[in-house]
C-alpha cells in the first residue's frame, strides 16, 4: 500500500466522537457531489468557496450593526492566483471557540458540520462583555447558498485554516485541516507564536509572521482549493486551471 493510502487510512481514524464521525461522512458527501453543493467543479465553483467565508463576515457586520454595537470597517480578501490560495479576514467578534462536553469547539463545528447556519449562545467567554450587555443577538453564521456555509470551503480544500483573534482575552484560537480532516485545534495566548501555515508553499497569503503580529479581534480564514493535478487524479475536487 502506498504512503498516500496509508496516510488516508490513518486520517479516517483520527477521532471517534459523534461530531467527528458526522463530519467525516459529510466531508465525503460534499467532495463527491460538488455539483449539488457548489454548482460544479469549474471556476464558478471556486468563486463559491471564496463567497462562503465572505458572506459569514458580512453577516457578522450586519448582526453587529443591527444590534447597535459598532462594527468593523473592512473585510480583507487576499488571493494568490499563482498558488491558488485565498484568505478572508474580518474584525468582528470572531467565531466562538468554547468547547462542548466532548471537547469539540464551536469553531470546529462551524467549519466542519453542514447546516451550521444559525445563532449561537453568548456564554462564549471570548465575546466582548460590551456586546453581551448591549445586545440580545448572538454570533450568527451564514448557512451559505445551499445550507452548507463555510464547511463547503473546508471540505473542498487541500488546506484550510481558521484563526480567531481575541484582543480582550489576549488569546487566539485556531483550527487546521488537510483535505477536510482535522489536524490541529489550539487555544493559545495572543503573544504565543504559532506556526501553522505550510512553509513549503511560497505564498504571500501563508505568512506566519503576519499571523503572529495580528493582535486584533475577528476571524481569519485561509484555504487552498483542492484542484486536480491531472486527468487521473481521483483525490482532487476541482478541474485543472
Amino acid at each position: 500500500m502506498s504512503d498516500k493510502n496509508n496516510k488516508k487510512k490513518e486520517e479516517l481514524d483520527y477521532s471517534q466522537n459523534e461530531d467527528s464521525l458526522r463530519g467525516l461522512s459529510e466531508r465525503n458527501k460534499v467532495r463527491t457531489k460538488m455539483g449539488m453543493y457548489a454548482g460544479g467543479t469549474g471556476i464558478d465553483a471556486l468563486h463559491v468557496l471564496i463567497r462562503e467565508p465572505n458572506d459569514n463576515s458580512i453577516d457578522e457586520w450586519n448582526n453587529l450593526n443591527s444590534s447597535g454595537v459598532k462594527g468593523f470597517d473592512k473585510i480583507s480578501i487576499v488571493i494568490d492566483s499563482k498558488e491558488t490560495i485565498c484568505s478572508v479576514r474580518d474584525y468582528g467578534r470572531g467565531i466562538p471557540y468554547v468547547k462542548d462536553k466532548n471537547g469539540v469547539s464551536v469553531l470546529e463545528k462551524a467549519v466542519s458540520i453542514l447546516h451550521m447556519g444559525g445563532k449561537h449562545d453568548n456564554n462564549s467567554n471570548h465575546l466582548t462583555q460590551e456586546h453581551i450587555e448591549t445586545s440580545k443577538d448572538n454570533y450568527q453564521f451564514s448557512s451559505g447558498i445551499n445550507g452548507v456555509g463555510i464547511t463547503l470551503t473546508n471540505y473542498a480544500s487541500d488546506l484550510f485554516y481558521g484563526i480567531v483573534f481575541n484582543e480582550k482575552n489576549k488569546e487566539k484560537a485556531y483550527v487546521a485541516y488537510e483535505n477536510g480532516f482535522l489536524k490541529d485545534m489550539q487555544i493559545v495566548p495572543m503573544d504565543q507564536k504559532i506556526e501553522i501555515f505550510d512553509k513549503s508553499i511560497n505564498s504571500v497569503v501563508l505568512n506566519n509572521e503576519l499571523l503572529n503580529e495580528d493582535s486584533k479581534t475577528g476571524t481569519l480564514i485561509v484555504f487552498k482549493p483542492s484542484i486536480k493535478e491531472d486527468a487521473f487524479d481521483d483525490e482532487g475536487v476541482f478541474d485543472q486551471k
